[in-house]
């Protein structure tokens, strides 16, 4: 059993294989608790804590752009799905892709532009809560104008049409509060698992 265990945890743990069994796992649980907490739905596909922006902060933050890559073919998947349990129609191919991945791209490309400007390493050693901030901040604001503008131009399974501005920046805002809560929820989640694991690997020395 011992080594059955830490054959698992060698993998997960991997760079090379970690990642593409962390992110999807993480990523269907993400979901998985999304859809049975309907409270938290504001409008179809408008969630006021998106958990799956957690998800997909903390991949960039740990894997860079393979984590966003595979946050991105995680999100194609789960798409495709959110828009049949709502009952619309598929919309193109290429605007399902565009909806689904460029979230996850422009997570990472905010990531890097936001270390640039405060000149964070690619480490990310002397990451501070005001940075974390900024990113998650900035990530929100970039994802959610991305993803209400592909909603606005397409009208995504037909559940946007004919929406007033007023409702429009409504929903803007809440798509934005939803974001950055679940990158929050996300990254404290992450700094949680560090600090257990810290304090067991401690305890065995």
């Amino acid at each position: 059993m011992a080594a059955w265990w830490r054959g698992v945890r060698a993998i997960v743990f991997s760079p090379d294989y970690g990642p593409f069994i962390v992110i999807p796992v993480a990523w269907a649980i993400a979901w998985f608790l999304q859809i049975r907490a309907p409270a938290l739905e504001f409008q179809p596909s408008i969630y006021l804590v998106f958990l799956p922006a957690g998800v997909r902060t903390v991949a960039v933050f740990v894997y860079g752009i393979r984590g966003a890559l595979i946050a991105a073919g995680s999100g194609l998947i789960t798409t495709t799905y959110v828009i049949d349990l709502h009952g619309g129609a598929m919309p193109p191919a290429l605007t399902t892709a565009m909806y689904a991945v460029f979230p996850a791209l422009f997570s990472w490309v905010t990531m890097v532009a936001v270390c640039r400007w405060a000149k964070i390493p690619k480490s990310l050693s002397g990451l501070t809560l005001n940075h974390i901030a900024a990113i998650v901040l900035t990530q929100g604001l970039v994802v959610v104008t991305v993803k209400q503008g592909i909603f606005h131009e397409v009208d995504l399974a037909g559940l946007y049409g004919g929406v007033s501005l007023p409702e429009a920046l409504t929903r803007w805002g809440a798509m934005f509060l939803g974001d950055v809560l679940g990158s929050l929820v996300g990254i404290m989640g992450l700094m949680a698992g560090y600090a257990i694991i810290s304090a067991i690997r401690l305890t065995r020395r």
